[in-house]
This record gives structure tokens, C-alpha cells and sequence, in this order.
């Protein structure tokens, strides 16, 4: 009954608007007030916050975000854009194939999904509408491109479930790469055949020379820098390593795994 009551609660609030940080504090302290009374209440807004906010590995999601940042405003997402649209603009759906691959590119250096959809929507979508595309071609390619960066690392969604999960994070930011380049290509060749069905949903761009082409790839530098970065400063141990003894607990991707035995 307590359950279902909180969840009503809940439905009701975010029907009304209000946001969803508070639907779900309110709901959930109605619920504890009704399990335990006001004591328990007081007892769980005492130590959660606290609790929640002194993680180790918390420190990592405001930095993607804030990186993610950095990169918007540099202009580096754009010429990784300008870069890709050079190499496959001139395919039939070639922009909307430079959307993905600068999805990936976008999501190997910030982590953070919605940055990398509001990116690519400011970038892509004014481009592919200026040359004739479908809106529902452009508007998709851009929201199935931005969920990249919640898989290719380093990812602010693996962080958080490998903390949850109590998994190793560091393991799991390793395990991404393999899956966002295959789903990379999936969108690709999806939307390589979407475009052979229907042809007036995007229209064959320009041709460039292997001289455009290879003079574009100066604007990736910097990409390929920060991507080396930050994937290397995880996978070679810098930000990985284990806390020396008496130095707190270790981070969930530094844990000792426990023998098949």
C-alpha cells in the first residue's frame, strides 16, 4: 500500500510539472515518513547528502561536464564535424553519416550525451537542412548519434552504474569501446539504407580531393590529443591507480577482483 501510494504521489507530481529532483524527494520522504516516521526521515536527509556527495568517483561526472563544455566552446566539435562531412559528404545521407562519426568522435572526449546532442543539433542539423534533407532523417541521425557518448568512454552513464553496480569502472569504461564502434557502424548502414529506399530524403553532396580531404584532418589534432588524454590517463592507471594504504577507500575500478574460487 506504501509503495503504491508513493508511486501515485509521484505520477501526480511530474503530471503537474514539477521538476523531477523534487517529485522524487518529496514522494520518497512521504514514503519514509510513513515506514518510520519522521525520525527516520531526519535520519536519512542527515547522512545521505553527505554520504552521496563524498564519493570518489563522483568528482568525475561535474569534470566530463565541464570538459564537454570546453570543447563547445573551443569550436572543436564543429571541425570534427566540418572533417567528417569532408570525407562522406559527398555519399547520398553523407552529412547525416558525418553526424554519427562526429557523435563518436564528440562522445570519446566529453562523456556527456546531452552536450553532445545539443552539439550536434547546433552543428548538423542547420547543414543537412540547408542541403535538402528530411527533417525526420536529420533530426533522427542527430538524437541517435548524441547517445553515443553515453557508451564510448569515457562515459558519465558507465561511471555511474559501475558505482551503483558496484563494478569496476575502469573495466567497464574498457568494455565500451568495442560496442560504440559497432554501433557507430549500425548507424551508419542504417542510415545508408534508409536513404537507398527513399532518395529525396537526402541528396548526394559535393565531391572533395584527397587534398581537401587530407587537409582537413589538421582540425582533428586537437580532438585526437584530449581523446589521448583522457582514454590514456584511464587505461594506463594515472586516474586508475590504487589509494596508498590509510589514504580512504579505493575507487571502484581499483577494487581487487575476487578469485574464481
Amino acid at each position: 500500500m506504501t509503495v503504491a501510494l508513493v508511486l501515485l504521489l509521484l505520477a501526480l507530481f511530474l503530471v503537474t510539472g514539477l521538476p523531477v529532483a523534487l517529485a522524487m524527494s518529496v514522494s520518497g520522504a512521504v514514503g519514509l515518513y510513513l515506514l518510520g516516521g519522521w525520525s527516520f526521515v531526519a535520519g536519512i536527509l542527515r547522512t545521505s547528502p553527505l554520504s552521496t556527495a563524498s564519493s570518489y568517483e563522483i568528482i568525475t561526472i561535474p569534470m566530463f561536464i565541464l570538459m564537454a563544455e570546453f570543447v563547445i566552446l573551443s569550436g572543436v566539435a564543429k571541425d570534427l564535424f566540418r572533417a567528417a562531412s569532408i570525407w562522406v559528404g559527398r555519399l547520398r545521407g553523407g552529412l547525416a553519416m558525418a553526424t554519427a562519426i562526429a557523435g563518436a568522435g564528440f562522445g570519446a572526449i566529453s562523456g556527456s550525451s546531452t552536450a553532445a546532442a545539443a552539439t550536434l543539433a547546433s552543428t548538423s542539423i542547420p547543414s543537412m537542412m540547408e542541403q535538402g534533407y528530411d527533417p525526420k532523417l536529420a533530426g533522427g541521425a542527430v538524437a541517435i548519434s548524441g547517445t553515443l557518448a553515453m557508451l564510448i568512454p569515457p562515459s558519465i552513464a558507465l561511471i555511474l552504474y559501475g558505482i551503483i553496480a558496484d563494478l569496476p569502472v575502469g573495466d567497464l569504461l574498457i568494455g565500451g569501446v568495442i560496442p560504440g564502434v559497432i554501433v557507430t557502424m549500425a548507424i551508419i548502414l542504417t542510415i545508408a539504407v534508409l536513404v537507398r529506399i527513399d532518395p529525396a530524403a537526402a541528396p548526394a553532396g559535393r565531391a572533395y580531393t584527397l587534398r581537401e580531404k587530407f587537409g582537413s584532418l589538421k582540425h582533428v589534432g586537437p580532438m585526437l590529443i584530449l581523446f589521448l588524454a583522457v582514454t590514456g590517463a584511464i587505461y594506463s592507471g594515472i586516474s586508475t591507480r590504487p589509494k596508498p594504504r590509510g589514504s580512504g577507500p579505493l575507487s571502484p575500478c581499483c577494487w581487487p577482483r575476487k578469485s574464481a574460487s
